[in-house]
């Protein structure tokens, strides 16, 4: 075994965390004691490849056909970069987790803030300070209100430097309580993907199961949140913050349209299909996932590396497959070849690529040493999206290193309209619980804590902006030019035109973003998004402004007008005829979603209603969104029965329905609603179905369906499929096609008529379908 590095000796000899968090275990205590011989010959099993040096760093890539990769800083001056962010000044912040992954109790802490100037233009950032230190596993940052925010768990931090010496005399605890729910913190679950939200909001992803309640030290008087596995948002001006929708692991982005992607070791593209909005109306549907995996070839997907499998894999490989460890036996049993270690899912949004590139996602494998790409795209029914592998990478990918050393672990759009790769470079990165103990005394996980690069993925000719927007350089730029820069062709410079109009707030930015909101030059869509949200956040957006853009032309500024009046008490006048009118007019799966989930609430809107069940063929989102909002949907129920003859993707829609008049249970209403589904001749097969949850819904009221039945219509049908069942001129399929409607019956009729199905002397095929349904209940 190797000398111990110096942070390695400080880890061993450290004293517990000072907040108390406990980080580690083993592999035993993690899976459970291993078992049988666990022998090694560490001079033949474990050898160690060497570390490549900075400036042969780039030969051991592999890029895509016309781009090159260039290293825009290295160590010394920057170490286990982990993510990356960049301020209105050019500046670049790198997140350092020098304390990956057993060093978090060692204090000071060994995770710090750097920064980095590229002075002299030439792309490269040349000078290095530390910006702060002393923290615990940090892992986000991002630049707002003249500030850098930071996580290291359990806390949020906030950092100025007020003298212009690039070191923060300032630090303050924003937040705190973030992980403090767990009994043990996960190294690779920690909050990370600090973003700047298209509600002026900065959105965090909270790891993937996080617990803990989160409270503001800026503003005690809050609430605090339960984490509770979801993620985390907050207001950089006035510090209110809450929980939304999250789960994923480690990666977070948005889209130029305010999608929100992100990733998990064993899922390396996943979408959230809607927001918070969609959960505070409960009813008869059920909310498919919000979280979505959409890679057409799977979340572990296949991947191509080019570099050597790493030794101890092999043998924790062969471990684990034999039995004499435990742990999961991934990808067949092969070491790799497929995603294990997603991380950093981030949206190009820059403009140095190609239109084809933009909103592509790009993935990485801390374990594979690989750049992944994916080409998003709407799914069939436009209501989600789904993610493919590019024609022209099959068999490779976008990049990869032969270099066993390199970990991709994050990614950043940056001002220069190029993406740039976290690469944390270490001998080992894995999570220090899932190495086995008899492998692990033979690893130093700390080999490389002092190495790091950083690199821009450039297009072949590209050079680097000289002038002082393309470099970032915007701070001082005038209200005026800030507005002209939300139609910016580099969507870096769009969302930091919009924080920092935000920031300022200039009412000046007011006419200047409504007339962007009035031009009907079709360039304009994705600024106008930013329009929009800026002047929301500066009390400039009127009813008559959301109406407008509610019927522009572009898709995206459509669902974003929607979105914005559906957090409006009373909605903007004349916003229920352009409902209406888009309800009738619009294709678009996505706008027809936002204009239900509105209508929901509206009195006299079945129109609207129908026009989006039936444009959506019954989605669940949109089914959700119109019916569990609504106060009565009862009415909906006649005119899509009738619908239903010709288009039974519309059968979920009825199903619905009947649990909303079941729950409702209003008698007539009930009866009438069971007399029509039984002469639905069309809806035969799905009728047991339909009028099981019908009657699932009755009983929340202490209703039977029998006693519901006043017209004696559902009596008639039932009597007549207890004589089918026991009547042997039948056939086969006759006889078994009525359990399931016998099955909703308490009548001893009923239950004597299947009991006689399942006698001696009925076909098999009758009596294995009877005792299946009882079996189900």
């Amino acid at each position: 075994m190797r000398t111990l590095t110096l942070t390695l000796f400080l880890a061993l000899t450290a004293n517990a965390a000072d907040d108390g968090l406990k980080s580690k275990t083993t592999y035993a205590k993690a899976y459970g004691a291993t078992k049988g011989e666990a022998k090694i010959d560490p001079a033949k099993e474990l050898p160690h490849y060497p570390a490549i040096e900075p400036q042969d760093a780039i030969a051991s890539w592999k890029i895509k056909k016309g781009f090159h990769l260039e290293l825009t800083a290295n160590e010394p001056q920057v170490s286990d970069p982990i993510a990356i962010c960049f301020d209105e000044h050019g500046r670049m912040f790198v997140c350092q987790m020098n304390d990956y992954s057993e060093m978090r109790d060692v204090t000071p802490h060994l995770g710090r803030i750097t920064m980095l100037e590229d002075k002299d233009g030439d792309g490269h950032f040349e000078t290095s300070t530390v910006f702060a230190d002393d923290l615990p596993w940090p892992t986000g940052l991002i630049w707002a209100n003249g500030g850098l925010f930071v996580g290291a768990t359990p806390d949020i931090w906030r950092f100025e430097d007020k003298d212009g010496d690039g070191k923060a005399e300032v630090r303050e605890k924003v937040y705190t309580g973030i992980g403090t729910g767990l009994k043990l913190l996960n190294v690779q679950g920690l909050m990370n993907s600090f973003q700047w939200g298209p509600d002026n909001h900065i959105h965090i992803l909270a790891g993937g199961g996080n617990r803990g309640v989160v409270t503001c030290a800026k503003r005690p008087e809050l609430p605090g949140q339960e984490l509770g596995g979801k993620d985390l948002w907050f207001d950089p001006l006035t510090y209110e913050f809450g929980t939304e929708l999250g789960g994923a692991q480690y990666g977070m982005s948005f889209d130029d349209y305010g999608r929100k992607f992100g990733c998990s070791n064993s899922d390396h593209l996943q979408y959230w299909a809607y927001d918070d909005r969609f959960t505070r109306h409960t009813g008869p549907v059920t909310m498919p996932p919000a979280r979505q995996s959409i890679a057409v070839d799977g979340g572990a997907a296949e991947v191509f590396r080019i570099s050597p499998d790493e030794p101890w894999r092999i043998i924790r490989t062969r471990w684990r497959i034999a039995g004499v460890v435990k742990g999961v036996v991934e990808g067949g049993g092969r070491v790799s070849g497929y995603f294990t270690g997603a991380t950093g899912t981030t949206i190009y949004r820059g403009d140095a690529y190609g239109p084809e590139f933009t909103n592509n996602s790009f993935s990485g494998d801390a374990g594979g040493q690989l750049v992944h790409r994916k080409i998003i795209r709407p799914t069939k029914d436009g209501l989600s999206l789904e993610g493919e592998r590019p024609a022209d990478e099959h068999g490779f990918e976008f990049a990869a290193s032969k270099d066993t050393w390199v970990r991709v672990v994050n990614f950043a759009n940056a001002p220069d309209g190029c993406l740039h790769i976290c690469d944390m470079y270490r001998e080992v990165i894995e999570h220090p619980w899932s190495i086995p103990d008899e492998i692990k005394q033979y690893l130093d996980l700390n080999n490389g804590n002092n190495r790091g690069r950083i690199y821009r993925i450039a297009p072949d000719g590209w050079k680097p902006g000289t002038d002082a927007v393309r470099r970032g350089k915007i701070a001082l730029a005038s209200t005026k030019d800030i507005v002209d820069l939300l139609t910016h062709t580099n969507g870096w410079h769009r969302d930091t035109a919009q924080r920092l109009l935000y920031e300022r707030q200039d009412k000046a930015a007011i006419p200047l973003c409504e007339t962007l909101l009035r031009s009907s030059d079709p360039a304009h869509a994705k600024a106008k998004l930013h329009a929009l949200q800026t002047l929301q956040s500066l009390g400039g957006l009127t009813d008559e402004l959301l109406i407008l853009t509610a019927k522009d032309s572009d898709s995206q500024v459509v669902q974003r007008a929607l979105q914005l009046a559906s957090t409006r008490d009373p909605l903007p006048q004349g916003m229920a005829d352009t409902l209406k009118n888009i309800a009738s007019s619009s294709s678009d799966a996505r706008v027809l979603l936002e204009t239900a989930f509105i209508a929901a609430d509206l009195p006299g809107a079945d129109e609207i209603l129908l026009n989006t069940i039936r444009k959506t063929h019954a989605h669940p989102l949109v089914l959700a969104a119109a019916l569990n909002g609504s106060q009565d949907a009862s009415s909906l129920f006649l005119p899509l029965l009738a619908d239903s003859k010709t288009d039974t993707e519309l059968v979920p829609a009825i199903t619905a329905l009947a649990a909303v008049i079941g729950t409702k249970n209003q008698a007539d209403q009930v009866s009438q609603c069971i007399q029509q589904l039984v002469n639905a001749d069309h809806l035969s097969k799905q009728l047991p179905g339909i009028l099981t949850t019908l009657r699932a819904a009755l009983a929340k009221s202490r209703t039977t369906i029998e006693k519901a039945d006043t017209t004696g219509a559902l009596k008639a049908l039932l009597d007549q499929a207890a004589k089918t069942i026991t009547d042997t001129t039948r056939t086969e399929a006759q006889r078994i096609a009525v359990i399931e409607l016998l099955n909703l019956s308490t009548a001893p009729e009923a239950s004597a008529a299947l009991s006689a199905a399942i006698g001696s002397g009925q076909p098999e095929a009758l009596q294995t379908a009877v005792i299946h349904t009882l079996a189900q209940g």
